[in-house]
């Protein structure tokens, strides 16, 4: 199973990016809740996996 950490990976390289160039709020609250959702779903996949 590589894909876990391939996708985790990719979550983590573009955090460092600097806010300034970032767009305002609403798309880091969409940034967000699709964060929230991949880990969610990480997270289901990893209890899926333990079973």
């Amino acid at each position: 199973m590589t894909t876990p950490s391939l996708t985790y990976t990719n979550i983590v390289a573009p955090v460092p990016r600097p806010p300034v160039l970032q767009p305002p709020v609403p798309v880091h609250q969409n940034v967000a809740i699709l964060l929230g959702q991949i880990a969610r779903q990480m997270a289901d996949l990893a209890a899926s996996l333990q079973d």
